[in-house]
């Protein structure tokens, strides 16, 4: 039986002088092996089409991709756009509320305040509260007197509006129930304390 991975070499035969016709199992090995090359090639061009496919593919799939990340990155600093300017405006809304108390009507006085404010106090102020304390004692560098705090200003955004609740009278309080203590031996001398 032939090997299969005889190939008949025509011109080395004809080197050597002696001239030979392959054979019926030689040409059939040789077709076969042609087959089996054609068909790796086969494969190899749809494998290197599949990966032109998956590389198209990819290549749309990553500019969404990139397209979306983008829109997002946007969003995202929208957003904390939006949320740094409402911070802003809600200590601003702060700060003009305790000047508008400190200061009322007077402009001159306000305009010292402000002074004091941002150029005389150097205090890093970062919350409204400290905002507040800082323009208090702008108004106290101002005019000596230390203000009185701000009701609307001391309820917090999200309070119950400082409601307290009416206390009862338990019944040892009530004119009924000193009435009868005062018929228990020796009660008498602890309700007029």
């Amino acid at each position: 039986m032939p090997d299969d991975n005889v190939i008949v070499d025509n011109a080395a035969a004809d080197a050597a002088g002696t001239q030979t016709a392959p054979t019926q199992e030689e040409v059939e090995t040789l077709k076969k092996q042609i087959e089996e090359k054609d068909l790796e090639l086969q494969k190899l061009k749809e494998k290197d089409l599949n990966f032109k496919k998956l590389r198209s593919k990819t290549a749309g799939k990553e500019e969404k991709l990139d397209k979306y990340e983008e829109i997002i990155s946007q969003k995202a600093k929208e957003l904390e756009d939006k949320h740094d300017k409402f911070i802003r405006a809600q200590f601003q809304s702060a700060v003009d509320r305790e000047l508008a108390h400190l200061c009322g009507e007077d402009k001159d006085l306000k305009e010292k305040v402000m002074f004091n404010y941002e150029h005389r106090l150097m205090d890093e102020v970062i919350t409204p509260e400290q905002a507040i304390k800082k323009l208090r004692d702008a108004h106290f560098l101002e005019t000596g007197q230390r203000a009185e705090p701000n009701p609307i200003a001391a309820i917090g955004a999200f309070s119950s509006g400082g409601y307290q609740r009416q206390k009862t009278k338990s019944f040892a309080d009530t004119d009924a129930g000193k009435d009868f203590l005062r018929q228990i031996p020796g009660m008498d001398q602890l309700l007029d304390k």
